[in-house]
């Protein structure tokens, strides 16, 4: 279960994007919310995402 809550500020990038190698524009995702049913010393594998935080 995840669940947000907060209020919407404006970025602090300078840029709102970046530039890769071969000149094309692209952003990156950012993180948030609060991911409640996982906890330190759960297991690693059988999770969907690129990253989870306890």
């Amino acid at each position: 279960m995840i669940s947000v809550q907060g209020a919407v500020a404006p970025h602090v990038r300078r840029q709102a994007f970046r530039i890769d190698a071969e000149g094309a524009p692209f952003a990156l995702p950012g993180v948030g919310g609060i991911t409640y049913n996982v906890r330190v010393g759960d297991p690693v594998f059988g999770w969907a995402g690129d990253h989870i935080e306890p």
